[in-house]
């Protein structure tokens, strides 16, 4: 499945220390990881996260301020996850496919099908449900700032 790896830090990432493909080519979750083609990919990314967040950031270039109001995401994401565990039968628990949609939801929140590398995160990769706990911890006005984002398959 292809996806992309956008880096995150609650301080500027320098180019230094911008994550790049060969820091994940022990990694066990992705086949490979690549530049991306070109900027217009990563601020489509960017865009997709901004949109995903609804209302709770703007974003100006590679820098997201957070606005409060994570609560809506929170109460959706609670919501989708209990009409599945409430959808779950004798019949359809034994489905793969009714434990991956169960096993989404619980990690991908937003909705995006994203992995996010958090600065002090080395060399571990999360889906949306950890970066969303990184983001309910900030305060309205705080910032966190996109480094590199990769291209990649899992």
């Amino acid at each position: 499945m292809h996806t992309h790896i956008i880096q995150f830090s609650k301080k500027t990432i320098c180019q230094d220390d911008y994550i790049r493909e060969e820091m994940f080519y022990d990694s066990h979750e992705i086949d490979y990881s690549q530049e991306c083609r070109d900027d217009s990919e990563k601020e489509y990314v960017m865009d997709l996260l901004c949109l995903s967040l609804k209302g709770c950031c703007t974003r100006q270039g590679h820098v997201f301020t957070y606005n409060g109001g994570c609560q809506n995401i929170l109460n959706e994401w609670g919501n989708d996850i209990k009409k599945k565990v409430d959808n779950l039968r004798e019949n359809n628990i034994n489905k793969l496919s009714t434990r991956e949609d169960i096993r989404s939801s619980l990690d991908d929140p937003l909705k995006i099908n994203v992995f996010f590398h958090g600065k002090d995160w080395r060399p571990y990769l999360h889906r949306s449900d950890e970066f969303l706990d990184f983001l309910v911890n900030l305060n309205p006005g705080e910032k966190f700032y996109i480094g590199n984002i990769l291209d990649c398959h899992i």
